[in-house]
């Protein structure tokens, strides 16, 4: 919402400049004079090689996209995660990235919902997805379990294993746990068509280091000192290079190359279609 009525139709009028006239549309494609091959070395600068530290995803984002051109949804909630309309090279595209800059980018319930909705958006106009990953695990602690956190992460795996639009993933650093794993796209038999990796990235099922420092009750401090380093150890069994021969990843690349390689994966997959068992009523059921 704007501040005023003319800011707010503005607003209004950017939007529905992402979206198509109805469902069976493809979105509009807009001329772009942005290069794909564009110099976006800086993005190193951007992203630290210190997983203990922190950075904007906003500012990878608008070095990616056209122009540094894009439409935020709910920018005000759930601050963690980003959900935005965006283009590569005309094309538009949803996008959603984890925020490190944001309670280090870790999963919560409004974070789902967000995610969840936008998802739903996406896959009704046809709109491909984009996700730009850099997670550690969900929120540990019993309230976040008691309102069901791993009820509302199972409604974004409902809508992502069963969206028929393009699905591109790229794992920046860490792709920890249920978040990363999963509903990033950091897991190809999810439905997702193309997952890159830069050569920094790792993955686990589990966070490593724990961040959180979340301190269990019932557990002796040395015995929760083995845990962690044997949730390092697995950390190290599945880095980029060693998931990229497992089919984790479709490829590891130079962070500079990133925007080049969203765009040709965006052409590689435009035409997808994607056939589905035939049912008597067009729609899933999520879990509640």
């Amino acid at each position: 919402v704007g501040d005023t009525d003319e800011k707010t139709i503005l607003k209004t009028r950017d939007l529905l400049g992402y979206l198509p006239s109805n469902c069976r549309e493809k979105p509009p494609l807009k001329e772009s004079a942005d290069d794909i091959g564009r110099d976006i070395s800086k993005i190193t600068d951007i992203v630290p090689d210190e997983y203990d530290r922190t950075y904007d995803m906003h500012d990878v984002i608008k070095l990616l996209v056209d122009d540094g051109e894009i439409f935020e949804i709910k920018d005000e909630y759930a601050k963690n995660l980003i959900t935005c309309f965006c283009r590569f090279n005309g094309e538009t595209v949803g996008l959603v990235a984890s925020n490190p800059a944001e309670a280090g980018s870790i999963y919560e319930i409004n974070a789902c919902d967000k995610y969840y909705r936008f998802l739903q958006v996406l896959d009704a106009y046809n709109i491909p997805l984009v996700n730009l990953t850099d997670t550690a695990a969900a929120v540990p602690g019993e309230s976040q379990e008691e309102k069901g956190l791993l009820r509302h992460m199972g409604k974004i795996l409902d809508v992502y294993a069963t969206a028929k639009i393009p699905r591109i993933s790229i794992i920046l650093r860490e792709a920890y746990a249920d978040a990363g794993s999963l509903i990033m796209g950091g897991v190809k038999s999810m439905g997702t068509d193309l997952c890159y990796a830069w050569p920094i990235a790792r993955f686990a099922v589990e966070a490593s280091t724990l961040d959180y420092c979340k301190v269990y009750e019932g557990i002796e401090p040395d015995a929760h000192t083995g845990y962690l380093d044997r949730s390092r150890e697995k950390i190290d069994v599945f880095d980029a290079a060693k998931s990229w021969t497992a089919q984790v990843v479709d490829e590891v690349i130079e962070p500079a190359h990133t925007r080049r390689k969203i765009i040709e994966a965006l052409a590689m997959i435009r035409t997808k279609k994607r056939s589905m068992p035939p049912r008597a009523k067009m729609h899933t059921t999520a879990p509640g």
